[in-house]
């Protein structure tokens, strides 16, 4: 089985805010099976994906993007991500967005943080000290 190269979060990150800031400006807009993307509607399968897409405008997405960027993010090895954050059930709410299912954890005195497994991998959002 082939595996997708690496790419460290923060280089991930960084692409997503150019391919964000390279996008038409929003505001986008669902209409049943459709999204409007600057003056041009833009067919989808459901009015489901039509309502995803339309939520990640540009408008919509940079703040968020920016924020990940700004708050610290820790690898402590290569299978678990630790992001510190001043507002981590905002950070966990986003994600829980992409279909990831996080749950409350608590190792020893330390502060209670949202956990996720990931394929291989763990997300852990700690709130920031």
């Amino acid at each position: 089985m082939n595996k997708m190269p690496f790419t460290p979060p923060h280089e991930a990150i960084e692409k997503l805010i150019t391919l964000a800031e390279g996008a038409t400006p929003g505001p986008w807009r669902e209409c049943r099976h459709e999204v409007l993307i600057g003056d041009i509607w833009a067919p989808t399968p459901t009015a489901e994906t039509a309502r995803y897409v339309a939520a990640l405008s540009p408008e919509q997405m940079l703040p968020i993007l920016r924020r990940v960027r700004e708050d610290q993010l820790d690898l402590y090895n290569s299978d678990t991500y630790v992001i510190r954050s001043s507002k981590p059930d905002f950070l966990m709410a986003f994600f829980t967005r992409f279909g990831l299912v996080f749950k409350r954890e608590q190792h020893n005195n330390g502060p209670e943080h949202w956990a996720c497994q990931v394929g291989e991998a763990v997300l852990e959002i700690y709130p920031r000290a």
